[in-house]
């Protein structure tokens, strides 16, 4: 059997031996309590390390077991499992992205045995395939039957349910066919997708020059046209609420700032600490504005979101504005500008999550500290039930604007429609 690839966790292997070389020093001097004589730290260092080490490779392992494939036999091995390449029917992909700290791309293979594989194509900090990897994954997905187009809700595509993974920002999965993983494969490459050997594509269905060069200059002057209609409808006021707000809260930070630091300094010139009447003037002027730094945020929210809600509303009016033929060519590039920020109040839906997980951790971990320092049962019940529930709070709240960056992604991607699919694709919109 041929091995897609390695195991992510020894691609990984120096980032991995480096990341764990500095933690472990966090947690050898607890360890090392387990242990006596002059090298004990070093004892509790080399077992922690081994640890860490350890449990890595082993969730990697059981996440990514491995997938071989024999093209001779027609069959495929699920880590310990060996299934027949006709019972592998099904493919999902999953684009995940913790903004910043990892991101990972990764195929889901399920057999109608009952039996699954997971691989990593692309990541951070693990590595996902390699070239040769890619290829290999290529031609295990051209072998399998898995259905092109039948996952499709009628309304989007499975190529744009790709793309709604894919521009949402904590990414998504979603049910794929043939096509799309092939597309990505292949462009992951390099490869040109519309010039390779695509299985049933016919020569036929590939767009020409001459079509592209005229789709082209009608969407070039599409955007044209909706630059100028946004300059001429979007509301104002919203807008300049909004810069004005940042503004104001610019100004309360730097007094903040500023106080803080004439406090050091008088500090230092007088050798001593500030009498009790200089601290409590700094103390307000710092805690007011705090205070107004937040209640100034959670009114640049409500402006930011009627700013948003405004853009998206004025590109609507600008699409329905055009006749059917003009509409079938989707919505103009300028005015995407709705749909790159969060959705019309998800900024103070996250800021009152955020509030609320405050309180609900403060809450939680208040409640066994009151019974330690003798409060009565009651009173630490209190605190710790408050706290479960606005730690509820906060994770509906979350959970909420998950769904809304999804949901704001599909809604760009029904009104885009084929400005944000490649020419190949466009052609298959239901």
């Amino acid at each position: 059997m041929v091995r897609i690839d390695r195991n992510p966790a020894l691609a990984s292997l120096r980032f991995i031996l480096i990341t764990v070389t500095g933690v472990s020093f966090l947690f050898a001097g607890v360890v090392s309590a387990l242990f006596d004589g002059p090298f004990r730290y070093v004892l509790g260092y080399l077992l922690i390390y081994a640890v860490f080490i350890g449990l890595i490779f082993g969730i990697v392992a059981l996440r990514y077991r491995g997938l071989s494939w024999d093209s001779d036999k027609q069959t495929a091995r699920f880590g310990k499992h060996v299934v027949p390449l006709e019972s592998i029917t099904e493919a999902w992909r999953t684009m995940s992205d913790t903004r910043g700290s990892a991101a990972y791309l990764t195929y889901r293979f399920i057999s109608t045995t009952g039996h699954s594989v997971r691989v990593l194509i692309v990541g951070t900090p693990l590595k996902g395939l390699t070239e040769t990897g890619l290829a290999e994954l290529e031609r295990f997905v051209t072998a399998i039957p898995i259905d092109d187009g039948s996952h499709s809700d009628g309304q989007l595509t499975e190529a744009q349910h790709v793309l709604i993974d894919s521009i949402t920002p904590d990414g998504g999965t979603s049910r794929v066919g043939r096509a799309p993983l092939l597309h990505e494969l292949r462009e992951r490459r390099g490869v040109d997708f519309l010039r390779s050997a695509v299985p049933d594509q016919k020569p036929e269905a590939q767009p020409h020059p001459a079509s592209d060069a005229r789709l082209h200059a009608a969407q070039a002057a599409d955007d044209s046209s909706a630059r100028q209609y946004l300059v001429a409808h979007r509301p104002r006021g919203a807008q300049r609420a909004r810069r004005m707000l940042f503004s104001l809260i610019s100004i309360v930070v730097v007094v903040a700032c500023v106080t803080i630091a004439v406090a050091v300094v008088l500090e230092t010139i007088r050798g001593s600490q500030l009498d009790s009447g200089t601290n409590a003037v700094i103390g307000s002027v710092v805690g007011s504005s705090l205070f107004a730094g937040v209640l100034l945020y959670a009114g640049w929210c409500i402006a930011a979101d009627r700013d948003v809600r405004g853009l998206r509303n004025t590109a609507k009016a600008w699409l329905n504005s055009r006749d059917a033929t003009r509409r079938e060519r989707g919505l103009a590039l300028p005015l995407f500008a709705g749909w790159n920020e969060p959705a019309p109040g998800a900024r103070l839906r996250n800021l009152l999550s955020f509030a609320s997980a405050m309180i609900g951790m403060t809450g939680v971990v208040s409640g066994p500290v009151l019974i330690v320092q003798s409060y009565s049962l009651l009173t630490a019940a209190i605190a710790f039930g408050v706290g479960l529930v606005f730690s509820a709070l906060a994770i509906m709240g979350y959970v909420k604007s998950h769904r809304e960056r999804r949901a704001s992604a599909r809604e760009l991607i029904v009104l885009a429609g084929p400005r944000l699919l490649p020419s190949g694709e466009a052609e298959t919109l239901p």
